[in-house]
């Protein structure tokens, strides 16, 4: 439950949450992608962060997450704060701007306006939005309803990307896509001054002194008549601008850097690195900065000397995959730029594997459960050892799309075969390097499958099939048999390597591998979900059009499950008798395949499930969507496997301050350092071992 937050009954700025008195456990979960827009508390003590996971965070400034707001469905644009302290509002890509009710951390008013950006009044009454159609909005943050609203002088501002409000409320500042600024009278809503500049950020000091960025300079600009006082020359682009102690100093983000100006004689004061910036905020005060940067966290530093002082939340970020390994003791997810590799028994993590530069795909474990790769959109592919965490190889290939190249270990785990661009790449674990290097007459690589001494590699109109016991190919397959225009977008091998699934966007064709021949098509698959093979060979699963997943035996079909959403994964047990079905009403399903019936639906995901694989033993299912989650089938019982943080010391806002469900909860112990990490599995809230959970 969430901690409702004290009444206020002086009109200075009032803290969100309510205090206990003594030290206790804080959950510190957060976001799971990039955060874009943060604002301090008037109070300076509480930071609210707008996310790219949709999410908006409350934040005690110690290290203790709040609250983790929901009700936007896209991408947060901006968080901002009333000068009291009192309102907060959000406004997001799904055209809403949500006014939140700091009592039950949940929204209290919901405004559907389609906005790019919006600004809070000093008593938290009106809320100035601006957005595609040139027009300066001004709403009731109390009823919603529309105020006023005016468009900007003779057609000027195609589209209004920025608004900024002065303290004393006299001004408001709009930024336009054509490069206008435009100065507004909030008593008239009428425009008294503008300037040029082509920006989206903007930032008003004491005084009505407006901080404009404008290429490789901001400039500081007199809101009543629109004159430029000044310019700050800054060797680069500015991204953000933000005042602090009362309009005493002006930080910047340029590049990488952050830097600091008296706004009164245009001298710079300190510079200093904080990353990837994508957010920047400054409390009133002046004494900290906080930035968003290309990871989940937050970053607290300094002001004026740059010194990092923490990081709120987990840096990992949501997971994108996970796998269990071939015996079913161990589980790979991928996240950020990690992949971990998990106890599947005691929920522990035993090695972080570092990817070089970006975020790795899949992992996928060798057949010997000795080695984990993955695939980088930098055009590499990772492998590594999975008991010690070396790093065997990190093996570029040329490759020409975003999603780094194919690849698949061999039945006997000494090699790993690898598709990119035009070639086959063969690379030898004893000998750490490629062996051998084919041309290919395929294009725009889709899938690579290796299974006996098969290999077949897949692009464009083709699929090329390779002995690999000397590398021999065996000829080509046209997917011409199959339809009169397609490109491959997957493939699947049967086990004994004699059958060939080759799926296009909308047919499949079964080909025996031996003769390469075509043997059974059918049209009508949906695209979303690539169709799989039964562990004995005999039946084909796909997704249909209409959502229905049918089961294909090269002659007949018969439809398994009719589902709500589109179809993103689906899995046989490894006996082959069920089908679990992710969709993406973030549901999974499991099937009887003989009896047709619906035997569970497992909840548990708020989000598109990415992956999902079942334990060898059939009991278990592992599934990634921010979270990687297990599932055990027979009474759907849920466990969450998420990486924490311990609480650094002195932090003394309640467990219960987190609104989310038990098994959510990370409960972490007080008094460890924020940099020490701790990594754990939770199972309805509670930690410690897990061996129960595979318990029936």
């Amino acid at each position: 439950m969430a901690r409702p937050l004290a009444s206020a009954a002086e009109p200075e700025a009032q803290p969100p949450p309510e205090q206990p008195s003594a030290p206790v456990l804080v959950p510190q979960t957060g976001h799971v992608s990039q955060v874009w827009s943060v604002a301090f508390h008037p109070s300076g003590r509480f930071l609210a962060t707008g996310g790219f996971d949709h999410t908006v965070g409350i934040w005690n400034l110690e290290g203790g997450l709040l609250a983790q707001l929901t009700g936007h469905h896209e991408a947060l644009k901006r968080v901002a704060w009333s000068g009291d302290g009192r309102v907060l509002a959000s406004i997001a890509r799904d055209s809403r701007i949500i006014v939140w009710d700091l009592a039950r951390f949940a929204a209290k008013r919901v405004i559907e306006h389609p906005g790019f950006d919006l600004a809070l009044g000093a008593d938290g009454k009106r809320i100035y939005t601006v957005g595609p159609q040139a027009e300066l909005s001004v709403y009731d943050a109390e009823t919603g309803k529309l105020l006023d609203s005016a468009r900007t002088p003779n057609g000027e501002g195609r589209q209004l990307l920025g608004v900024a409000l002065s303290a004393d409320g006299r001004f408001v500042a709009t930024a336009s896509l054509d490069g206008l600024v435009h100065v507004w009278d909030t008593s008239k809503l009428a425009v008294r001054a503008k300037l040029a500049a082509r920006t989206w950020r903007l930032a008003f000091g004491s005084g009505g002194r407006l901080a404009v960025p404008s290429g490789d300079r901001v400039l500081i600009a007199d809101a009543e008549t629109g004159k430029v006082e000044r310019e700050l020359a800054t060797g680069n682009g500015v991204s953000h601008v933000a005042f602090g102690q009362d309009g005493r100093r002006l930080f910047a983000s340029v590049g990488n850097d952050v830097m600091v100006f008296d706004p009164e004689s245009g001298k710079r004061l300190a510079k200093y690195s904080a990353g990837i910036i994508e957010a920047l905020g400054v409390s009133r005060d002046g004494s900290l900065v906080a930035t968003g940067n290309d990871d989940p966290q937050v970053r607290l530093w300094r002001a004026e000397s740059g010194a990092p002082v923490r990081a709120l939340g987990s840096p990992w970020g949501e997971v994108s995959a996970a796998r269990f390994d071939p015996k079913g003791e161990r589980i790979a997810t991928a996240a950020a730029l990690w992949i971990d590799v998990w106890d599947a028994q005691r929920g522990k993590i035993l090695r972080r594997l570092r990817a070089k530069k970006k975020q790795p795909g899949a992992p996928a474990w060798s057949p010997d459960g000795a080695l984990v790769a993955a695939s980088v959109a930098d055009g590499s592919v990772g492998v590594w050892d999975a008991e010690s965490g070396a790093e065997l190889g990190q093996i570029t290939v040329p490759t020409r799309d975003d999603w780094g190249p194919r690849f698949a270990f061999s039945p006997d785990s000494k090699a790993l075969a690898m598709f990119a661009g035009d070639r086959l790449s063969i690379w030898d674990r004893g000998k750490r390097k490629i062996v051998k290097s084919i041309a290919l007459k395929l294009s725009l690589a889709s899938d690579l499958v290796w299974n006996g001494s098969v290999v077949a590699v897949g692009g464009g109109e083709g699929v090329e099939l390779f002995d690999s016991s000397a590398w021999k190919p065996l000829g080509r397959l046209d997917v011409k048999q199959l339809v009169a225009w397609g490109r491959v977008e997957d493939l699947e091998l049967s086990a004994d390597g004699k059958s060939l699934v080759v799926a296009t966007s909308q047919h499949i064709g079964r080909w025996d591998v031996g003769s390469r021949t075509l043997v059974a098509k059918i049209e009508g698959r949906s695209l979303h979900a690539a169709p799989v093979f039964s562990p004995d060979g005999r039946l084909i699963a796909f997704p249909d059009r209409k959502r229905a997943i049918t089961l294909w035996d090269g002659r007949t079909t018969f439809e398994v499950l009719r589902a709500d959403s589109a179809v993103r994964q689906i899995r046989f047990s490894p006996d082959g008798k069920r089908l679990a079905v992710a969709t993406d009403d973030s549901l999974i399903r499991v099937v009887d395949v003989a009896s047709r019936k619906l035997l569970r639906t497992l909840a548990g995901h708020e989000a598109r499930i990415w992956s999902l694989t079942w334990h060898p033993s059939g009991e278990v299912l592992l599934s990634a969507s921010h979270q990687a989650r297990l599932h055990r089938v027979s009474d759907g019982k849920l466990l969450t496997l998420r990486a924490r943080y311990d609480a650094p010391k002195g932090v003394v806002h309640s467990a219960d301050a987190f609104s989310g469900e038990a098994s959510e909860l990370l409960r972490l112990r007080s008094g460890a350092s924020l940099e020490q990490a701790t990594l754990s599995a939770v199972s309805s809230g509670e930690e410690g071992l897990l061996g129960s959970f595979w318990q029936p």
